[in-house]
């Protein structure tokens, strides 16, 4: 009786927790809130920084560029450049001036640090930050 109890007890605790754990891992908020840094900022450009997050062209309901990253999408061999960017195709453009939204893993946020253009954070979670290169308007920047 004390381990069925002991076996409860862990998978209650367990099914209490997992909502919290699997909203804090997914990207799908930080997809949410890309879209509306996009509509609030005209012109910007979303682009995924070493890592391809699956649920935001789903989300966005388009494709997003890819930068510095291949993994499964080079599987065929076709990297169209306007949708797949070289490291330096990346850096160009983040230090040119044209507005980016960059959707990355939290720990890439260190490549980061020496930059003239700061990031500036719009979203986040444990795993992935969205950040931009330039002044997002107010209504992008989550409450």
């Amino acid at each position: 009786l004390a381990a069925a109890a002991g076996w409860g007890g862990l998978y209650l605790a367990l099914a209490l927790a997992l909502p919290h754990v699997a909203e804090d891992l997914s990207g799908h908020d930080v997809a949410v809130a890309a879209a509306r840094a996009e509509r609030a900022a005209p012109g910007a450009t979303i682009v995924s920084y070493r890592v391809y997050p699956q649920i935001a062209p789903w989300v966005l309901r388009h494709p997003i560029a890819v930068a510095d990253f291949v993994g499964e999408l080079g599987s065929d061999g076709e990297h169209p450049a306007s949708l797949v960017w070289p490291r330096a195709e990346f850096w160009r453009r983040w230090r040119s001036g044209e507005h980016l939204l960059v959707w990355m893993k939290r720990r890439s946020l260190e490549q980061f640090e020496h930059e003239a253009v700061a990031p500036r954070a719009l979203a986040g979670n444990r795993r992935y930050v969205l950040v931009a290169n330039f002044a997002a308007p107010e209504d992008t920047v989550p409450r």
